[in-house]
């Protein structure tokens, strides 16, 4: 990885990160997750009564992509990527928590996403670096998501 030597130079460097990363979530949503949702839910009569989360949903492409198609979604995010959300067309879907305490009733959605995310829960920061008690942070997050979950 090269070395950034100026703060312009590492803004460049983020947002062109971000930009792929608004990119890669637009093709998964559409490619992978839409084509699962849609013969999940098909016996719905109304897309909009099936309520999609996703956890950790960084810059929010994927909520907004989701309720393009139809569906009803909400965004989660503690991160960064959540100073986008005032550009996403769905501006009032999204929520900025930690996904190990997130603020809804159980069984309340009907699928609940989350990509690339597992492996920064428990981590120093925005780093690899992982706290002696990761485990039980990564535990805590995936109850949460099973536990808003319908059955």
């Amino acid at each position: 990885m090269r070395k950034v030597s100026s703060e312009q130079e590492l803004n460049k460097v983020r947002e062109s990160q971000l930009t792929a990363e608004r990119h890669g979530n637009i093709w998964r949503t559409e490619n992978y997750l839409l084509p699962l949702i849609d013969r999940l839910f098909s016996d719905r009569s109304e897309k909009k009564s099936v309520k999609i989360l996703s956890v950790g949903c960084g810059n929010g492409e994927d909520v907004d992509t989701v309720i393009e198609h139809g569906y009803s979604g909400i965004g989660v995010d503690p991160g960064y990527r959540s100073e986008e959300w005032g550009v996403r067309k769905h501006k009032e879907c999204f929520i900025a928590v930690d996904g190990k305490k997130l603020p809804f009733p159980s069984n309340d959605f009907d699928f609940v996403m989350s990509h690339g995310v597992i492996e920064h829960i428990g981590a120093v920061g925005d780093s690899l670096e992982l706290l002696p008690d990761y485990q039980e942070h990564r535990k805590k997050y995936a109850d949460e998501m099973i536990r808003v979950t319908k059955k």
